[in-house]
């Protein structure tokens, strides 16, 4: 404790890779490969919730509301709705952006990844990361975006659409072509996602 008040021991890192491969002035092929891992010790059981990792959203797996994904094959309900943290995530993101009109610019984006727990949580089964397990739990969504790129700001929009969703059962885990329009989700964004 500190002042008799009780503080949270843990240790965090996380790492990104940003590559951008350009076509030419405007026209970019730009990926991201990212992860990271934090360990609760001592006095702690869990990460602090601000820095736990977290699912889905604008700036990483699209096809998902924020904190919607994971842990691992974990399934939503009511009742966790918004504690889906993990203490492990792992991810990549691919997006291929090119010049539409004037200050319109369009992208076309892959997004793979998730995050885990480092144990077993009531109400979370299915999130604890397992070597021999992990790579059936990577997410993947697909999805179009457009951008307003006024020089000094960026307006994102980016549609996306679920590929793999690691919630459902194995055999149903491919999604896409059961997709209808109102699964499309919208993903309103300042700046780039990476």
């Amino acid at each position: 404790t500190i002042f008799n008040i009780p503080f949270s021991q843990y240790a965090r890192t996380d790492i990104s890779f940003v590559h951008y491969n350009y076509i030419d002035e405007k026209t970019i092929f730009a990926y991201k490969l990212y992860g990271g891992i934090g360990v609760p010790y001592g006095n702690a059981e869990a990460l602090p919730y601000e820095k736990s990792f977290f699912g889905g959203g604008a700036n990483n797996l699209r096809a998902w509301q924020l904190r919607a994904l994971g842990p691992g094959h974990s399934v939503s309900s009511s009742s966790n709705r918004y504690d889906r943290a993990g203490d492990i995530m792992l991810g990549a993101n691919f997006e291929y952006r090119f010049p539409i009109v004037s200050f319109i610019e369009g992208a076309a984006f892959w997004d793979l990844g998730n995050i885990w727990t480092l144990k077993e949580e009531k109400g979370l089964e299915g999130g604890q990361f397992k070597f021999d397990e992990f790579y059936k739990e990577i997410a993947s969504g697909i999805g179009l975006g457009v951008r307003l790129n006024i020089k000094v700001l960026i307006v994102r929009f980016d549609f996306s659409a679920k590929v793999y969703d690691p919630s459902k059962d194995m055999d149903s885990r491919f999604v896409l072509d059961n997709t209808k329009l109102s699964d499309i989700v919208l993903q309103f964004g300042i700046g780039y996602p990476f």
